[in-house]
């Protein structure tokens, strides 16, 4: 089957908060990341709906405070797929593309 998948994905174990309207605040772990989304392992999965809005927060980043926007788009066993929409730092919402931006800026100024 082909990978129809436009950002390639890194196994990353990252501590994240979910907060939903509905189930509240639950803690997790990342499988994998892409610039697109998000994979998140879970223990017990609270009852989701495939285009519920969650906000995450990824907590060993350097801007844990930062909020993800994201949107849930596939429930499996053990898991959740999100893809971002966005993101908020300070009140300030901003596109996931600036972010990709800054930090290609900031790899190219490094290196």
């Amino acid at each position: 089957m082909e990978d129809k998948r436009k950002y390639n994905r890194r196994l990353v174990k990252a501590k994240i908060r979910l907060v939903h309207d509905t189930f509240g605040t639950l803690e997790a772990v990342t499988r994998d990341i892409s610039d697109g989304g998000v994979f998140i392992n879970l223990a017990v999965s609270p009852p989701f709906t495939v285009g519920d809005a969650i906000k995450l927060h990824f907590l060993d980043s350097a801007e844990p405070e930062a909020i993800f926007h994201a949107t849930l788009i596939r429930v499996v066993d053990r898991g959740i797929a999100l893809n971002f929409v966005d993101y908020e730092v300070a009140g300030v919402r901003r596109k996931i593309d600036e972010l990709r931006a800054e930090y290609l800026a900031k790899q190219s100024a490094a290196g």
